[in-house]
C-alpha cells in the first residue's frame, strides 16, 4: 500500500504544474476516476484479507470435523466441535 500512497503523492505534485498540464491532468483523472481508485484500492486489499481469513477459518473447521472413515471409536472435545461445526462471522 506504500506504492499506492506514494504513487499518490506524486500524482498530487504533478497538479501544481502550469495550467496546459493541469487541465491534461484533469482528463486523465476524469478518464480513469484517479481519485476514486487511489482511495477504494485500499479498502479492496482490506476486504480481500477479510475474505482470505474467513475461508482459512472455514477449512480449518472443516478438517477438524471427524470423518466417517475412522473405524475406531475415539473421544473429542464437544466444545471444539460446535466451534467447528459453528462457523460464525467475527464481524
Amino acid at each position: 500500500m506504500a506504492d499506492i500512497q506514494s504513487a499518490n503523492q506524486a500524482y498530487e505534485a504533478l497538479i501544481e504544474l502550469n495550467n496546459e498540464t493541469q487541465q491534461k491532468i484533469a482528463v486523465i483523472e476524469q478518464r480513469y476516476d484517479l481519485r476514486y481508485r487511489s482511495n477504494r484500492v485500499p479498502v479492496s486489499f482490506e476486504w480481500a484479507r477479510t475474505g482470505i481469513k474467513r475461508i482459512r477459518t472455514i477449512i480449518k473447521s472443516m478438517k477438524a470435523f471427524p470423518h466417517n472413515e475412522q473405524v475406531e471409536r475415539n473421544f473429542s472435545d464437544i466444545n471444539q466441535g460446535i466451534d467447528n461445526t459453528l462457523v460464525c462471522d467475527p464481524l
